[in-house]
């Protein structure tokens, strides 16, 4: 088994710089304050049998710094730079590999707390980059080094941004790929989860919507359907198959609606594409999105038991990524979990599509998919009405496979 490394407290003082323009307007908050980080590299994670895990964790405060892979790659640096460096020895029996293809898969999370955002570099023994995770909106970032070889890794976390303090954790694990035969397709499996952060007030992405005073509907929504009271929340769509949910952008001219095609990968690297729906470039958001992936459903419960369907939510479309991984670390047991993917699926690929762009869930991963409800006035907050139910439905067009 693995050794789990101590915690030590760094101690740098690290400030922001002035002109940051990888964190746009919200690192605007931090107001130049200085940074902690305290990190988990008092001495290295060890891998020394496919069957055992590692683990480590760290934490930042108040710090928002540039990723880039060749800021880091010298041994050291975070002291001065305010990212976290931690050490994984890999000591794998000398067979690990043969007849049994895979590779050592290193992960961080730091989930629930999407609002901030961490990356994670991975640099070999010869001291090149193996692997990189730096994707926009997540709670979590991981890479699979193939077949790795044996020696020392660095892996570097880098708080892009943190307006607080966010604790994570680092996670190492062999993972095997599929066995090849017999040869069949790899479909993914997407379920719901419970519905997560309702409120009733808007916000742009990663500005903190618990603001008071700002309306629960966006003008858009007035405008196009009367909204006058809109219930949001997060509804998170799991994959828990043996393949990724990938979509593909059929570009033809320039009309507003147009085909998307699901690949659906065989075990033995083939794979096949399917016409699924149809995508649509939606002016007031300007970007794209994917119509008809899921759909959600406010219930009544009513004091007699029953439920009363009151509203279903009338969403313009989805944009399907990674976001957090629902396989992370040990399950309720102890035991590591196996299957999961790393890292696939970035925002803004969803967004801005070409013929080659692509986006979906991998295996082992969820996507967040936020979702109003227009609730009308009288709906929501009444009272001596009891509570409501938020079912919902993954795959509303019925055509794609899984």
């Amino acid at each position: 088994m693995a050794d789990v490394a101590g915690s030590v407290e760094w101690g740098a003082a690290v400030r922001r710089p002035g002109g940051l323009v990888a964190v746009v307007l919200v690192a605007s908050l931090l107001q130049s304050a200085p940074g902690r980080a305290d990190s988990a590299g008092a001495g290295p994670v060890v891998l020394d049998n496919p069957a055992g895990v590692g683990s480590w964790a760290g934490t930042f405060r108040d710090v928002a710094i540039v990723s880039d892979e060749n800021l880091y790659a010298r041994p050291g640096v975070c002291v001065q730079l305010g990212c976290q460096e931690s050490t994984i020895e890999v000591a794998l029996p000398s067979d690990t590999w043969m007849g049994r293809p895979g590779g050592v898969q290193v992960a961080i999370n730091w989930a629930p707390y999407e609002k901030y955002d961490l990356d994670l570099y991975v640099y070999g023994p010869d001291g090149s980059l193996t692997g990189r995770s730096a994707g926009f909106a997540s709670t979590g970032e991981s890479v699979r080094i193939r077949n790795a070889p044996n020696g020392r890794y660095r892996v570097v976390v880098v708080p892009r941004l943190v307006d607080g303090t966010v604790d994570y954790q680092g996670f190492v694990e062999v993972e095997r790929d599929r066995a090849v035969e017999p040869v069949r397709p790899l479909l993914p499996n997407l379920i719901t989860l419970p519905v997560r952060n309702p409120h009733l007030r808007t916000g742009a992405y990663l500005v903190d919507h618990e603001e008071e005073g700002t309306p629960s509907c966006y003008p858009e929504e007035v405008a196009e359907r009367g909204a006058r009271r809109c219930l949001r929340f997060d509804q998170v769509i799991a994959n828990v198959g043996d393949g990724p949910f990938e979509l593909r952008y059929r570009m033809e001219g320039l009309a507003t609606e147009q085909q998307l095609r699901q690949r659906v990968y065989r075990s033995d690297g083939s794979f096949d594409e399917f016409t699924v729906d149809t995508y649509e470039f939606h002016p007031a958001h300007a970007h794209f999105h994917y119509k008809n992936f899921g759909q959600a459903f406010l219930y009544r419960l009513n004091r007699d038991g029953t439920m009363e369907k009151v509203r279903e939510s009338r969403k313009n479309g989805f944009c399907m990524i990674d976001v957090e991984n629902t396989r992370f670390g040990l399950d309720d047991h102890g035991v590591p979990y196996r299957g999961e993917g790393p890292r696939s699926y970035y925002f803004p690929r969803c967004n801005a599509p070409t013929e080659r762009d692509e986006h979906g869930t991998g295996h082992g991963d969820g996507g967040t998919a936020g979702h109003h409800v227009d609730a009308g006035d009288g709906v929501i907050g009444q009272s001596g009405d009891g509570g409501y139910r938020f079912p919902g439905v993954v795959g509303e067009s019925d055509r794609g496979r899984d």
